[in-house]
């Protein structure tokens, strides 16, 4: 109860928590949160909105499979990532640390989920959802049909949830990079979501966000 109580303290001491993970990693308990929300919304999907096509129902039930576990696999791999790049630069934590840290910082993620579960409950089974269901994003006043694809993902990534949790990333990190460098943390952090966004806007005509 006590990691479960440290996770939660991330949303009102989120300085003091993080500090503390550093020393006192902890990782199950808020992996575990936004784990529990991504399953009450894929659960959510799974009865209330089946394939029309019967033939997609393996690929949809492996895609709500995928879903539930999306949290603690981004988690695991922006942990991962970082740790490898501080490495090259004379890293002084343990990778528990690190994905102690990832893990705290993507706990408020869970609000995400647990608006899009409120968002599903709502609809009927005969509409489908917004993409962007659950999402606090300049894209919900958006037309997408008005505007490029590649301006709506970039306003739609203008998200309140994710800019908490890039804010989050950037407070821990600041606790984990070099001594010599203690703002190489921050900077990464920054530096990887612009990449990221990079891409999801010069993909935005191939792929669906």
């Amino acid at each position: 109860m006590d990691d479960l109580y440290r996770a939660i303290r991330v949303f009102w001491r989120p300085t003091a928590t993080l500090s503390e993970a550093l020393d006192r990693p902890v990782v199950i308990a808020p992996v575990f949160i936004p784990t529990l929300f991504a399953a009450l919304t894929s659960l959510i999907v799974y009865f209330k909105f089946p394939p029309a096509d019967p033939s997609l129902r393996g690929i949809w039930q492996i895609g709500l499979v995928v879903a539930i576990f999306g949290p603690a696999v981004v988690v695991l791999l922006v942990s991962s990532l970082f740790f490898g790049i501080c490495s090259f630069f004379g890293r002084f934590r343990s990778y528990r640390s690190y994905l102690s840290v990832t893990a705290l910082a993507f706990v408020p993620s869970a609000l995400y989920h647990l608006a899009q579960s409120v968002v599903l409950v709502s609809s009927s089974p005969q509409e489908i959802p917004s993409l962007q269901a659950g999402r606090l994003s300049m894209a919900r006043m958006l037309d997408p049909e008005l505007v490029s694809v590649e301006f709506f993902v970039a306003a739609s990534m203008i998200d309140v949830i994710s800019i908490w949790v890039i804010v989050l990333l950037v407070v821990g990190y600041r606790f984990l990079g070099p001594d010599a460098s203690p703002r190489l943390g921050p900077a990464m952090i920054i530096g990887g979501w612009v990449v990221y966004a990079m891409l999801r806007i010069a993909l935005a005509g191939t792929l669906t966000f």
